[in-house]
């Protein structure tokens, strides 16, 4: 005798071989051809965001200014090679620069205009083919551009660059060049941090 079994309403007899695999799109595949375009979307998306980060800018916005109030200030306070104090150690020196930072090669201003128009494209090419900078990196940015744009904003306007910071027998320098020395030195380190993090470690680890 056999006993019938029939479905409950609303439904049908499961199968465990009714269940079907989800198979993994085209496009999720790594090796497809959806996936470069993935990867340079999500690419360019990063350089995006990069670009409009307001942390370099608003470090860049900060140096300019402060550069251009103090270089006025100067210039409406003392004559050229005036000093405040006139003696000491710290001074205030009223200077022209026709050279670079620190009083080097002078009276090549027309080649250092040029010369510094190419450092900050420079400058900003490698900022935006950078992946991810983190916040350390997108500052140090934001100080060497703020100061080659302090510099670059005196050549084109005035012919020279006024420095006014003099220490001792050190060169009279600005806020600019202090910028990017500054931005040059983080950037220095945080490479060097960088490749000590990339090399290989060798030590107790797998002795015994």
């Amino acid at each position: 005798m056999t006993e019938n079994k029939t479905p409950a309403a609303g439904g049908t007899p499961a199968s465990r071989g009714d269940a079907q695999p989800v198979q993994p799109s085209e496009s999720s595949l790594p090796g497809t051809p959806a996936a470069p375009l993935v990867a340079a979307a999500r690419e360019k998306s990063a350089r995006r965001s990069i670009l409009t980060d307001p942390a370099p800018w608003l470090t860049l916005a900060a140096v300019f200014a402060a550069d251009q109030l103090t270089k006025t200030a100067v210039v409406r306070s003392l004559v050229r090679g005036e000093s405040w104090p006139p003696d000491g150690f710290f001074r205030i020196t009223h200077a022209w620069n026709t050279g670079t930072a620190f009083g080097l090669l002078q009276d090549y201003g027309g080649v250092l205009t040029v010369v510094s128009l190419l450092a900050v494209v420079v400058l900003f090419y490698f900022y935006r083919s950078a992946s991810s900078p983190s916040l350390f990196v997108r500052t140090a940015f934001g100080l060497q551009l703020g100061g080659a744009f302090g510099n670059l904003f005196d050549r084109v306007r005035l012919g020279h660059v006024t420095d006014f910071i003099h220490v001792g027998p050190w060169p009279v320098f600005n806020l600019a060049d202090s910028s990017i020395v500054v931005g040059i030195a983080l950037m220095a380190w945080h490479m060097w941090n960088a490749a000590a993090d990339t090399k290989p470690r060798t030590g107790g680890a797998g002795q015994g």
